[in-house]
């Protein structure tokens, strides 16, 4: 099955637009005995690493409209970011977005199995045979094998990120010394395969709207899970109260500035493709935005396009030697410039388009005390 990608431009005038009218077409799809599970992807409070708040108002205006809320709402990834965008959600229309959700009970959960996975994962009993709705940046994370660099998209990164939050660990590759993981055999293709055949079990159906406001890339991340192994192959001794914290995900470092793409982009069905076509629809956006010039396989079928994309212009890249004593050589030679090279900016990169006004209101700005408001239909007792 090809997937079908949902484009549309987004106008600083009415910047909800563009998120309603496809969120509207992705909801169509959803079938009306089910909830809504609305999840949002967030990896930093940071223009490009979460979703914009006026992109989850034009996702729940759309919901309102249909009449499907109250919905459920869960995150995914940098919790404190997710929690606070629903909060700046609402601010300019007659409803909060937190009046509009439910929080599932996370104490009562089911367990399932995925293939490749001994342990089963844990799942929120509430949300199974819902209808999902994913709301997440566009970003691409960099991932180095060898002397190449892949790049993992955003419905990749949120398949992988949805697999661990129900405690999914791939298992390290077992290699003979100098040969490298085949991007086929990586832990980061595991969880996204587990993420993907989860959504399957789970979900009536999913859809996933990607907010195209900015585009950023990331550094790599390493991730260990429990007791790694260090270069020797030897596990490494962790303290026991340090196991908890590397649960915690740390706020990635962007590489290069933002791309201004404003708009915003939507993939249905997302439970009945094959990895192949999900892989492919990031593929097309990588290259699209200039990060892969290979021709992509299993390539989407574009509904609708806003025009031409612009390119993601990355940072440069220091060169390592292939050896390890010409790095050694190297990091010997380079010391005196390292420790001459002045302090890195602690700024954030700066917001470049004609959104950086309305990001700097709507996640910066003040609440209006003197905006009337609807009264909430439901009971506050389940929020939290």
């Amino acid at each position: 099955m090809r997937a079908q990608l949902h484009v549309h431009a987004g106008q600083p005038r009415s910047p909800e637009r563009a998120a309603q009218l496809i969120a509207a077409e992705l909801a169509a799809s959803f079938p009306r005995q089910r909830q809504v599970t609305l999840a949002i992807v967030a990896l930093g409070p940071h223009p490009g690493l979460t979703p914009t708040p006026w992109m989850l108002d034009g996702l729940l205006a759309a919901l309102v409209e249909a009449e499907r809320t109250p919905v459920n709402f869960v995150t995914i990834g940098d919790h404190q970011t997710g929690e606070a965008l629903l909060r700046k959600a609402g601010r300019q229309g007659p409803v909060r977005g937190a009046e509009l959700i439910e929080r599932p009970n996370r104490d009562r959960r089911i367990d399932l199995r995925v293939g490749g996975h001994a342990r089963p994962l844990s799942v929120l009993r509430e949300v199974v045979g819902s209808s999902l709705i994913v709301c997440a940046p566009l970003c691409f994370g960099a991932h180095d094998l060898g002397p190449v660099r892949h790049w993992q998209g955003p419905i990749a990164g949120l398949l992988a990120s949805f697999a661990e939050a129900q405690g999914f660990t791939p298992a390290t590759p077992k290699l003979r010394t100098g040969l490298r993981p085949r991007v086929e055999d990586s832990p980061d293709r595991a969880a996204v395969t587990a993420g993907l055949e989860l959504l399957g079990a789970c979900f009536a159906s999913a859809a996933v709207l990607l907010d195209g406001t900015w585009a950023a890339a990331v550094e790599p991340t390493s991730k260990q899970a429990g007791r790694g192994r260090a270069g020797n192959g030897r596990f490494i001794t962790l303290p026991k109260l340090s196991l908890a914290a590397t649960r915690e995900p740390k706020p990635p470092t962007l590489l290069g500035e933002l791309a201004t793409c404003d708009r915003a982009l939507g993939v249905g069905a997302l439970n009945q493709l094959t990895l192949a076509s999900v892989l492919g629809v990031d593929r097309w956006l990588a290259a699209a935005l200039g990060l892969d010039s290979r021709t992509p396989d299993h390539s989407p079928e574009l509904v609708t396009s806003p025009g031409r994309w612009p390119t993601l212009s990355l940072a440069a890249t220091r060169s390592q030697p292939p050896r390890l004593a010409d790095r050694a050589i190297a990091g010997i030679r380079s010391q005196t410039k390292r420790l001459r090279a002045p302090l890195p900016n602690a700024l954030p990169a700066p917001v470049p388009g004609e959104f950086a006004a309305l990001w700097t209101q709507r996640w910066y700005g003040e609440h209006e005390l003197g905006r009337p408001r609807l009264a909430s239909q439901r009971s506050p007792t389940g929020l939290r």
